[in-house]
């Protein structure tokens, strides 16, 4: 998994209208991992057609930096699962220098899957 770059999309493809990284006035949700982005808080947000309509999308830095360091192509509220699928489907190998650079609750969420694909493949 050297190339870091896992495919998320789901085959349909968004319209960009803008895409800022702000810092957060009110509490926001994550729309990758749900959890609670507070003021001051540095988080993506982007607006884009999808479907037809237009949506909101808000990324804590966290997930931010897993789609950025491994993620070329994504649907979001995915890119959780995708990059556990690939830590799974490609033995745990997973770039280290691309771990290194995550943020550090990042760092931990990869971790943790790479320890869960070395605990199941020890079970087999």
């Amino acid at each position: 998994m050297e190339c870091a770059c896992i495919d998320a999309n789901d085959g349909n493809y968004a319209m960009m209208l803008g895409d800022h990284k702000i810092k957060a006035r009110t509490t926001h949700i994550c729309c990758e991992c749900k959890r609670k982005i507070l003021p001051s808080e540095v988080y993506r947000k982007e607006v884009a057609v999808y479907d037809g309509k237009v949506a909101t999308y808000k990324t804590c830095s966290d997930c931010n930096s897993i789609r950025d360091e491994f993620v070329c192509s994504w649907y979001w509220g995915e890119i959780h699962e995708a990059v556990r699928e690939s830590v799974f489907s490609n033995l745990c190998d997973i770039s280290e220098s691309g771990i290194a650079n995550l943020t550090p609750r990042a760092r931990g969420l990869v971790c943790e899957w790479i320890e869960e694909c070395w605990e199941w493949h020890d079970e087999d």
